[in-house]
């Protein structure tokens, strides 16, 4: 048996770690996304947090280091404050210190350049007492170019971890799906190709109790039926090979029988058609010897003598008849006109003189495929018989149609006789069997009717009941055309 698999674009371990590897990829991203938002705020909040060690210094320096103005009553900071806050600035993530008193003017540092209206800057304020009794505030802004750096060195690092993260859980996964769900399937496509070779004898471990593992189970009690089955089916091949095998002896023994009984019955019937004239050209060669014989009545035994030859002589020819396969000379028959020629051969007959005729022909009924003389011959007879079984003479009814279902053309013979019996009906066509009395035909007419109608693909039927006359009917195929109005003529 060939086995056959499947060409797949994806299999089920491509799906389930496409799937998989999908799901990781689109968790990594999100928990991306939070790492990402994480990290900013973190860095927001470290700078937050050295704005404010920025300004502690600076109010530091102005209540304990003295690094108010130089004079009272001068505004601004002392220069020493003014070095402070630009030394702040040497730092390339800080873009600018400055202190501003009450009134918003600046007291210090910076001109206020980097407000909150330029985006690539981030600002932090904090209040800072800048002497006794007077409050301002301190504005310390960075440069969002090193928060983006770190961010972005931040960026790769959660992208390598993701990467290496999601590479392991898909190996992970991988081997967990080839161990746990492809090894057992290959095991059940390799069970079912043995089964579908035709190996019974192994199944499948069961392994653990999951979904494949009763998958596994249901395939192994199929197994077990199916074992079943087969002894079962076996039994019953090795019963019906008995019984083919006895039928088949019974039949030639049947067959074989049958045709010795048809051996018999031909033999029993040449002995007995043959006999009866030999018994007596026997009995008139007898009589000649005898020398008181006047001449009259030696030529009368001589007829007879020669009459019963001729008998006999029919008879082993109708018999090779009977037995030569025929030779069909095929051509289109009017079975109008085979009827018509029939009953002319037959009128002029003695056998006829006491009987007529009447016949209902078809209107242009479609011509049959056969051989003429055959079908001739083979309607003589079947008349002859019609006639033969009414010695007192009566109508014999000849009737031609097409049948409306099938399209075949129909012949009917149709007699007055005493009919059929039942039990004869089996036997008609059956070589030297004859209903009428001994003497009046050879008992192969009918037989050799029933050789030539199946000579060309014709069928005869017989509808008879006892004491109602006897119906032939010689059926030929279907051909071209149907006849179905009929017209009748004495």
């Amino acid at each position: 048996m060939t086995k056959r698999r499947r060409n797949y674009s994806i299999g089920v371990r491509g799906k389930l770690v496409l799937s998989l590897l999908l799901l990781v990829v689109l968790s990594m991203w999100l928990l991306g996304l939070a790492l990402m938002g994480l990290t900013k705020s973190a860095l927001r909040a470290q700078m937050s947090a050295r704005a404010g060690v920025i300004a502690a210094a600076v109010e530091n320096a102005i209540e304990v280091g003295g690094f108010r103005v130089a004079s009272p009553g001068e505004s601004g900071l002392s220069d020493r404050l003014e070095k402070l806050l630009a030394s702040f600035t040497e730092d390339p993530d800080v873009e600018d210190v400055t202190v501003f008193d009450r009134d918003g003017a600046v007291a210090g540092g910076g001109a206020g350049s980097g407000g909150p209206q330029q985006a690539a800057l981030l600002e932090f304020s904090f209040p800072v007492s800048l002497g006794p009794g007077e409050t301002g505030r301190i504005d310390v802004v960075f440069s969002r170019t090193g928060m983006r750096r770190q961010l972005g060195v931040s960026l790769v690092r959660i992208i390598v971890q993701l990467f290496i993260t999601a590479l392991v859980i898909v190996v992970f996964i991988n081997i967990l799906v080839s161990l746990t769900v492809l090894a057992p399937i290959r095991k059940l496509l390799l069970a079912t190709e043995r089964i579908g070779s035709g190996d019974l004898t192994r199944g499948v471990d069961a392994g653990g109790r999951d979904e494949i593992g009763d998958l596994a189970l249901s395939f192994n009690i199929m197994l077990e039926q199916l074992r079943g089955s087969e002894g079962r089916i076996r039994e019953q091949l090795d019963s019906l090979r008995k019984a083919h095998a006895d039928l088949q002896a019974k039949e030639e023994a049947l067959v074989e029988s049958e045709k010795m009984a048809a051996v018999g019955r031909v033999a029993a019937g040449v002995a007995h058609e043959v006999g009866n004239p030999l018994g007596s050209v026997t009995g008139y060669l007898a009589m000649l010897r005898d020398e008181n014989l006047s001449e009259e009545e030696s030529r009368d035994c001589l007829d007879r003598t020669g009459k019963e030859l001729e008998r006999i002589n029919r008879i082993m020819t109708d018999l090779l008849n009977y037995a030569r396969q025929p030779r069909l000379e095929w051509s289109d028959i009017d079975v109008n006109m085979l009827v018509r020629s029939a009953r002319s051969l037959l009128a002029s007959q003695p056998e006829f003189k006491t009987s007529s005729f009447r016949t209902e022909f078809a209107e242009a009924p479609p011509p049959v495929r056969g051989d003429l003389h055959l079908a001739q011959q083979m309607l003589v007879n079947i008349i002859l018989n019609a006639s033969q079984a009414m010695p007192a003479g009566g109508l014999i009814t000849l009737k031609t149609f097409s049948e409306d279902e099938s399209g075949s053309v129909v012949v009917t013979v149709t007699d007055e006789g005493p009919g059929i019996q039942p039990e004869d009906l089996t036997h008609l066509f059956e070589p030297f069997f004859s209903s009428g009395k001994a003497g009046r035909g050879s008992g192969l007419g009918l037989a050799l009717c029933k050789r030539i109608a199946a000579s060309m693909n014709a069928s005869i039927e017989v509808d008879s009941n006892p004491g109602e006359g006897a119906t032939f009917r010689v059926i030929f195929p279907a051909g071209e055309g149907n006849g179905r109005k009929s017209t009748s003529d004495g």
